[in-house]
């Protein structure tokens, strides 16, 4: 039912100012533990959401990398999506430059799929890279013509197919993750893959600083 505009100062409109104000408070509690968890604000970015999705999951998120990405407690790091399916069915989204560097960071992170419905958490998927991988292999050839592709999207009829489903609307507790995806093995797979992206970045700064040099000489 459409909301009736009140006369101020009206029974009405306290009620609802009173509500909102008690409301408003819980939300400052909630934004205060989702600082504990990296999170600046909940009404950012799916604030809100990642924090449940964290908290469910037993992680935390990954400081100073922009993304929903978190890191179980093996220190592993998880490629984290959610699907809001009030909004139709269209498919986890990916990325709207996804190129080949892009899916080769996909292929070094397990995966967790959130489903919502508006605002309430319906399920949670697990899945494993190598799940993913004809999806990668498909994108790589489409990548063999372009530079990218914008936001190919994974259909959630195949994480359901692929994925284990660790949560259902009502369960009073999620399964553990871990229990599901061993992550000891992506943590040096992890390892190597930032210290050679770290190193190529060195690299590249100092070649450039070179290429500087050598102009200005």
């Amino acid at each position: 039912m459409p909301h009736e505009i009140p006369e101020y100062m009206s029974p009405e409109y306290v009620r609802d100012k009173t509500s909102v104000d008690i409301l408003w408070m819980q939300l400052r509690t909630l934004q205060d533990m989702a600082k504990e968890y990296g999170i600046s604000n909940i009404f950012q970015d799916n604030g809100a959401e990642i924090l449940q999705q964290l908290i469910y999951l037993n992680m935390k998120a990954v400081p100073g990398r922009e993304g929903n990405d978190g890191i179980d407690a093996n220190g592993c790091e998880w490629e984290m999506k959610s699907l809001d399916i009030s909004k139709g069915n269209a498919g986890i989204k990916t990325n709207h430059h996804l190129n080949a560097a892009i899916i080769e960071k996909y292929r070094t992170v397990p995966w967790s799929v959130a489903i919502y419905d508006g605002i309430h958490l319906q399920k949670i998927y697990v899945v494993g890279n190598e799940q993913l991988e004809p999806l990668f292999s498909r994108w790589e050839e489409q990548l063999q013509t372009v530079e990218s592709i914008n936001n190919p999207k994974i259909p959630l009829a195949y994480i359901e197919e692929h994925g284990i489903k660790i949560y259902q609307e009502g369960d009073p507790y999620p399964i553990d993750p871990m229990t599901v995806i061993d992550t000891q093995p992506y943590v040096s797979i992890q390892q190597a893959y930032f210290e050679r992206i770290k190193r190529e970045k060195k690299e590249a700064r100092a070649a450039k600083r070179t290429a500087r040099r050598a102009t200005q000489e």
